[in-house]
């Protein structure tokens, strides 16, 4: 039988879980979901805008993936609009330009985080999401679900330096005895639990290689 013990589930004050598709966006997914709540916002922010301005910040394509710190920068200078001004597709429209006449721009400043377990949790508990890179294995890609909750535990596998991915982290507690931090993810509710899983410490301080939050400007 599981037992989870919740200590903080900030799930209800986010929007619904989305989907990236087969695009390299799950950063932007992540941001985003972590920049409406700092705003205090359900209202879904443009992905698409914000992976467009990150990307070309490093000249690069649609298919090349953004930077932490490009993310960053665009929440801080170029800001970002809401979905409806330039809302997202699963595939890039050609040609891949953004939206002029996008309405309100929302800035945020990014809060630096230690990607150790206590420094996500600790956050987290401030009623902070944070933004989690992480290597991702295959124990990730299918989380077992025990007793109604997903949960990701570490694997033996090597580090794949190309399996960078990015989630939020939402929600912390401890599930059968051990230390979980609850991650939302972009592949749709279907990932996991309604698209969110329980990660274990030694998975997130094996596998993390980055970590951020977000403080709205006042």
């Amino acid at each position: 039988m599981t037992e989870l013990v919740v200590r903080k589930d900030l799930r209800a004050e986010l929007g619904p879980v989305r989907d990236q598709g087969r695009r390299p966006t799950c950063l932007a997914f992540a941001a985003s979901a972590c920049h409406e709540h700092a705003q205090a916002l359900q209202a879904p922010f443009s992905a698409e805008w914000l992976y467009y301005h990150a990307v070309k910040r490093e000249g690069g394509q649609p298919e090349d993936g953004c930077a932490p710190s490009d993310v960053c920068l665009v929440v801080a200078e170029d800001g970002q609009p809401f979905e409806t001004a330039w809302p997202y597709h699963t595939h890039v429209e050609a040609p891949w330009t953004p939206a002029t006449d996008v309405g309100e721009l929302f800035r945020a400043d990014e809060v630096p985080c230690a990607f150790a377990f206590e420094e996500v949790a600790r956050e987290v508990e401030s009623d902070r999401p944070i933004v989690l890179g992480l290597y991702i294995g295959q124990t990730f890609r299918a989380p077992a679900v025990i007793g109604g909750e997903a949960r990701v535990v570490d694997d033996s596998d090597d580090i794949d330096p190309e399996s960078g991915h990015a989630v939020l982290a939402v929600g912390t507690g401890v599930l059968d005895g051990d230390d979980v931090i609850l991650v939302r993810n972009s592949w749709g509710a279907r990932w996991g639990v309604g698209g969110h899983a329980w990660l274990s410490r030694d998975y997130l301080e094996r596998r993390a290689l980055a970590a951020f939050g977000f403080k709205a400007r006042n």
